[in-house]
């Protein structure tokens, strides 16, 4: 297996592992469902935005984030509101447990990204950095010009 792939399925697995032994609930001290944290978080990252919004940020489905959109507005962590210029569009924002959530949630990641980083010196994370950009970069640009119908 060549090298980079196998440090991607490596990590990619760590990750996994941080979710499956109940790290991150432990850490945030919810029992949100992992597959609300990306959605909360994109709705974090666009207040006010759309159902739509938050679907093409996480290359979902209308449907699907509708679903989980609802489920955090059951949890009382998302609220729905007419949209200012057209009453009938409806727009999506954090409440403000949801936003404590979602601080919280940024803020383990962060830790966790500082701990995995602690050996690297001040130049080397600098560089990872930049690096790490331009590979999330190129893997966006293969992701956009994937027709939407390819990837159901």
């Amino acid at each position: 297996m060549p090298p980079l792939l196998d440090s991607l399925i490596r990590f990619s697995r760590s990750v996994e592992q941080l979710h499956v032994s109940g790290y991150l609930v432990d850490r945030l001290g919810s029992e949100l469902d992992r597959a609300l944290h990306p959605v909360l978080t994109s709705v974090g990252q666009h207040p006010s935005g759309r159902v739509s919004d938050v679907a093409s940020d996480l290359g979902l489905d209308t449907s699907t984030v509708s679903r989980h959109i609802a489920r955090l507005v059951q949890l009382g962590l998302v609220r729905r509101s007419p949209g200012e210029a057209d009453k009938r569009e409806i727009r999506i924002a954090l409440t403000k447990d949801g936003l404590a959530l979602y601080k919280g949630l940024l803020a383990v990641w962060d830790e966790l990204l500082g701990e995995a980083l602690k050996d690297f010196s001040t130049t080397d994370r600098a560089a990872f950095l930049d690096l790490y950009e331009q590979f999330s970069k190129g893997f966006s640009r293969i992701a956009e010009s994937t027709p939407a119908e390819a990837a159901s």
